[in-house]
C-alpha cells in the first residue's frame, strides 16, 4: 500500500476538512480523558547552540541554529529574565492533505517523519523535505499489528519502532513498515506519552490506581518510576544528555529518574508566580520534552493576566464546558488562556521563555530539536526549529 492510497474524491476531501476542525477540541478531550482516567492523546523547536535530532535515533535531519550564551544562565531565583529569546522557523511541511488527521500524531524515524493517517490501521512515512513516501500498517482490527489510529510513535532501535494505539497493546514494526510483533501492558490504556533512552522505551499508561510508566526493554515489560497521583497526568521526557524525567500536569515539579528501576533520584521545583495560578484557574503542564543539548522544555497553559472578567465564570465549577459550539469555545479560550514555552537546564536555570496569546498558537515538541504545529487551516503539518537567540 503506497501513496496512491491517498487519492480521494471531492466529497471525501470535504469530509476530511470537516474532521480537521475537531482539532480545536483537542484540549477539551484531553481534559475529559484525564478526569475520566482515559487516554491522553501530541511548533517547533530546536534548541540551543547547535542542532540535534536525538543521538539514539540515527536521524539524518541536520539543522542550523543561532548562537546563544545559555550556558551562562543565572542560578534559579537569581533573575526572573531568561538570558535567551526563542524564535521559531519552518524547516519542512507535510502537505499531503488526506494523510493528516484532526489530532496530529507524529514522530521521527531515521530522519523521516511518521504520522497517523485518516485510514484506520495505517501510518505514513515522509521525507525530510515533507514529501509523502509510503503508507504501512496491518489495517484496522484487534489482531497482531492491527489498530484503529496511532496515538504515538517511538524509534526503539536503528531498525525498529513502536506504534502506540491508546490501548494496552503496543505494536513493534520494522522501520520499513513491516509488522514484527505486539505487546500488552498491564494497564487499561496508554496515554500517548512515550520516550526512549538507550535500549529502553518508557511508556505512560493508565492503570486503575492512576497513570504509571512502564519500561519495555527487548521483550520485557516492568513498571518504571512511581505512579502519578490519582487524577493527575504523567508526562515523560528523555535524552542522552539529560537523562529520564517525568512531571505531573498540575505540579511544576520535574523528577529525574535513576536506572534501571526508575526510582526518583531528585526533584526540581520550578517556582513561577503564575503557576499554579493565584486565581485558581486551570493552569497545567500540557507537554514535556528533553532535547539533545540536555535542556528540558515545558509547554504550560496559564491564565492570561489581561483576561476579561468573564473568564472567571469559565473556570468556575458552575460553568460547564460547551462542546457543541467549537468557535465559541475557541474564542473564549483565546481570550482567557495563554501558553508558555520554557527551556530549562537540568539544575533549574531558566534559559528561554516565550508566551503565546492562545493555547492553539504554541508549538509542540516532536523529537530532539524538532517541534511541530498544525497549520492554521489544519491542512498540513509544519515542522519547525526553535532557536535560542541573544536577547
Amino acid at each position: 500500500m503506497r501513496a496512491e492510497r491517498f487519492e480521494s474524491s471531492e466529497p471525501e476531501r470535504v469530509n476530511a476538512l470537516t474532521r480537521r476542525r475537531a482539532l480545536l477540541l483537542r484540549p477539551v478531550f484531553r481534559r475529559a480523558r484525564r478526569v475520566a482516567a482515559q487516554v491522553v492523546a501530541a511548533v517547533l523547536a530546536v534548541i540551543g547552540c547547535q542542532p540535534d535530532t536525538g543521538a539514539s535515533s540515527g536521524s539524518s535531519l541536520h539543522l542550523s541554529a543561532d548562537e546563544c550564551g545559555w550556558l551562562a544562565a543565572p542560578p534559579p531565583g537569581d533573575s526572573p529574565e531568561a538570558p535567551c529569546g526563542i524564535s521559531f522557523r519552518e524547516v519542512a511541511r507535510l502537505e499531503e492533505a488526506d494523510s493528516i488527521t484532526p489530532y496530529p500524531t507524529i514522530g521521527v524515524v531515521n530522519g523521516r517523519y511518521i504520522t497517523a493517517t485518516y485510514y484506520e490501521g495505517t501510518f505514513a512515512f515522509w521525507a525530510p523535505g515533507g514529501e509523502l513516501l509510503d503508507v504501512a500498517g496491518e489495517g484496522p482490527g484487534e489482531g497482531p499489528g492491527e489498530f484503529h489510529h496511532p496515538t504515538g510513535f517511538a524509534q526503539v532501535t536503528e531498525d525498529e519502532l513502536l506504534v502506540l494505539t491508546g490501548q494496552p497493546t503496543l505494536h513493534r514494526y520494522a522501520v520499513t513498515g513491516r509488522f514484527l510483533r505486539s505487546y500488552r501492558l498491564p494497564a487499561v490504556g496508554v496515554t500517548g506519552s512515550v520516550v526512549t533512552y538507550g535500549d529502553l522505551a518508557i511508556i505512560g499508561a493508565q492503570t486503575f490506581v492512576g497513570e504509571q510508566a512502564f519500561a519495555l526493554q527487548h521483550d520485557s515489560i516492568r513498571p518504571f518510576g512511581v505512579p502519578a497521583r490519582l487524577g493527575s497526568s504523567l508526562l515523560l521526557a528523555a535524552a542522552d544528555q539529560a537523562g529520564v524525567w517525568s512531571v505531573e500536569h498540575d505540579r511544576y515539579v520535574l523528577r529525574r529518574h535513576s536506572l534501571p528501576g526508575g526510582s526518583v533520584a531528585d526533584s526540581l521545583v520550578v517556582a513561577r508566580d503564575w503557576f499554579p495560578d493565584p486565581g485558581g484557574y486551570d493552569a497545567q503542564i500540557d507537554w514535556f520534552h528533553a532535547d539533545g543539548r540536555g535542556l528540558l522544555w515545558a509547554v504550560v497553559r496559564a491564565a492570561d493576566s489581561d483576561a476579561p472578567g468573564w473568564c472567571d465564570d469559565i473556570y468556575s465549577d458552575h460553568q460547564p464546558l460547551v462542546l457543541d459550539d467549537i468557535e465559541a469555545y475557541r474564542a473564549r479560550m483565546i481570550g482567557c488562556d495563554d501558553a508558555v514555552v520554557e527551556a530549562l537546564t537540568t539544575d533549574g536555570r531558566l534559559v528561554g521563555s516565550v508566551r503565546f496569546d492562545g493555547v492553539w498558537d504554541q508549538p509542540l515538541p516532536l523529537h530532539g530539536n524538532l517541534w511541530f504545529q498544525p497549520s492554521e487551516d489544519m491542512l498540513y503539518i509544519v515542522i519547525l526549529e526553535a532557536v535560542l537567540t541573544e536577547r
